[in-house]
């Protein structure tokens, strides 16, 4: 499997509890090997074999906004 790192535009977290959201709701996408997400630059960092459209469907579900 080849594992790509890709990193996306978070928009609406604002503390701690949203960050810890998104690395969780993003951590368990099949395919996702690890996720780093930086609440100060608003960026999510993926490893992993998983569509850039399930990654923004997820954080959307999460109620933010997400663009690759």
């Amino acid at each position: 499997m080849i594992m790509k790192t890709k990193t996306y535009k978070i928009n609406g977290m604002k503390c701690d509890h949203c960050r810890a959201n998104v690395e969780n709701g993003l951590a368990e996408l099949p395919g996702v090997q690890r996720v780093s997400v930086d609440l100060g630059q608003g960026i999510a960092t993926v490893e992993g074999d998983v569509d850039d459209q399930a990654i923004i469907n997820q954080v959307e579900s999460l109620g933010f906004e997400c663009e690759p």
